[in-house]
């Protein structure tokens, strides 16, 4: 017997989450497709309008509860994320989309719903760019330069950060305190090779606009962009609420959270995660 668990039926395609229950194979999950297949498919010709499904699925195991509430998260996020996208009076495409825009390309895959040690659990992030970056969680270091740091420590953190990356770290950062911003300026530069890891919440994702260097970095293979969506719809009323009545998290708290988030699973893992308020705080 196959359970259903949790579906969602989008405007070009549908998302469910199975159950199989012991003593049913692989094989009866086929024929469970091509039934949902040739029954819509009769239905839609006898209404008027026909249509072919694609050939094939796509399918993932779900080894662990943290990852099918994951899961069910992901997939009833999709009718919200579709109108974003494609039904809101200012439809937002992509921030992948619109860089192949630019660069006249074909779209950059936007790698969904990661399942990787450093993803925080009960979590959705998206990645563009080089997600193989994460695979070697000990020598990612994620980054929260304060912007109370006094600017005439900047020169000491930039040079205990250049011994890190000498030591082969990874910076990941969502780079927006001006340490963090005159850190990505050198990061970036054309004679700069490391790979950078750019963590960016939900808020700014959907909007998200690549900068002019950003094409450079993509083709470079050195950039990995992670987005991070909020799901739960009492986490965004609330962040959403507090901003407009200018009380609670401010933007600037929002993204330190996702840093918090990146850098509580990458010490986990054995990676580091420096929080820098002065030159006293430069040490392992």
């Amino acid at each position: 017997m196959i359970q259903l668990k949790s579906m969602v039926v989008m405007p070009d395609h549908l998302h469910l989450r199975i159950y199989l229950t012991p003593g049913h194979t692989v094989r009866d999950i086929y024929q469970f497709v091509a039934n949902i297949k040739r029954w819509s498919a009769h239905h839609a010709a006898k209404l008027g309008t026909p249509f072919t499904w694609q050939v094939g699925f796509h399918d993932r195991i779900c080894l662990s509860q943290a990852i099918w509430e994951r899961v069910d998260k992901y997939i009833h996020y999709n009718p919200l994320k579709w109108y974003l996208m494609h039904d809101s009076p200012a439809p937002l495409a992509s921030a992948d989309a619109r860089l192949a825009h630019q660069k006249h390309e074909a779209p950059l895959k936007v790698h969904e719903l990661l399942d990787h040690p450093l993803i925080p659990p009960h979590e959705i992030w998206n990645g563009v760019g080089r997600v193989d970056l994460l695979d070697n969680p000990s020598r990612v270091c994620v980054l929260q330069l304060s912007r109370r740091i006094p600017v005439s420590d900047y020169d000491y953190v930039l040079n205990f950060l250049r011994q890190l990356a000498k030591k082969g770290y990874i910076f990941a950062s969502t780079f927006i305190s001006p340490l963090e911003q005159q850190l990505f300026r050198l990061l970036i530069a054309p004679k700069c090779r490391l790979p950078i890891i750019h963590a960016v919440p939900d808020a700014f994702g959907l909007v998200y606009r690549p900068k002019d260097e950003e094409p450079r970095l993509f083709a470079e293979d050195r950039y990995l962009m992670l987005h991070r969506e909020v799901v739960d719809h009492d986490e965004r009323a609330s962040q959403n609420a507090a901003m407009q009545a200018s009380q609670g998290p401010t933007r600037s708290e929002l993204w330190h959270g996702v840093n918090a988030a990146l850098g509580s699973a990458a010490r986990a893992q054995g990676g580091k995660f420096l929080y820098i308020r002065s030159a006293a705080d430069c040490h392992l």
